[in-house]
């Protein structure tokens, strides 16, 4: 299916097989582990830390995680008739967040104790983005990896909630005044959070984490806007490429 995954460490490879998870030794290809999935593998994901791989099956909105420590650890996660749309690790490398279908929450699963947080109207809190395609984002982590930023859209009015990723608990929540929120990223140090507006309102919006709003930025009226944002390594610059061919770096 062409699913393969470099371990963050680098010393082991995963493959999907169809139904199956095979990892291997990329220096010599023998296979260290074989895991047998309910269904044919969508996504392979490995934790921060390379202790753990899950892969997700949408067809039946499964994540299924295994510890490659402990080759007999297993664990099935399910979002039931909520459906399951996306799944992506906590920094911790010990929790995995999960999107219900039509952004009905957000559930924090933590395979140490097996307890689990949900947390009601995400936005755009899809599938971790890749270097070759830009999705809509609603979701991002502190570089320190103690906060997690999370968009929200309730009674038509889009927030942003701030979350301790020790207890999925909310630390703050604030307005951002955008017409349709599009995608949030926090700073790579750690100082703002960048929010930016749809595609039909030029408009970036630049926030402390604790809802101060700093700076507001447009280009243009009247035309379609903003397309992609992203940092520079240091957090010190912002490019942001829009509709008429530009990029502009703040």
């Amino acid at each position: 299916s062409g699913l393969v995954s470099w371990a963050p460490s680098g010393d082991l490879l995963a493959v999907a097989v169809q139904h199956r998870l095979v990892i291997r030794d990329p220096n010599s290809m023998q296979i260290v582990h074989v895991y047998t999935c309910l269904d044919t593998i969508d996504s392979i994901q490995w934790s921060g830390d390379s202790q753990y791989v899950f892969v997700v099956i949408y067809q039946r909105g499964i994540v299924q995680v295994w510890s490659i420590e402990k080759p007999d650890w297993t664990c099935r996660i399910t979002e039931g008739l909520a459906g399951l749309v996306a799944a992506r690790w906590a920094p911790d490398s010990r929790s995995v967040l999960t999107t219900a279908d039509f952004q009905i929450h957000l559930t924090a699963w933590n395979l140490t104790d097996g307890s689990a947080v949900a947390i009601k109207n995400p936005k755009n809190a899809g599938p971790v983005r890749t270097a070759n395609r830009n999705r809509k984002n609603g979701l991002d982590f502190s570089p320190d990896g103690q906060f997690m930023a999370l968009a929200h859209r309730i009674d038509c009015r889009d927030t942003v909630g701030i979350y301790s990723t020790s207890t999925w608990g909310k630390a703050t929540e604030f307005a951002t005044g955008t017409v349709d929120m599009d995608d949030l990223s926090w700073s790579p140090d750690g100082s703002v959070i960048c929010v930016s507006d749809t595609e039909l309102n030029y408009s970036i919006i630049i926030f402390s984490p604790d809802g101060k709003r700093l700076s507001r930025y447009s280009a243009y009226e009247n035309a379609l806007g903003v397309k992609s944002v992203a940092w520079n390594p240091a957090g010190t610059l912002l490019a942001v490429g829009s509709y008429d061919q530009n990029a502009r770096l703040m």
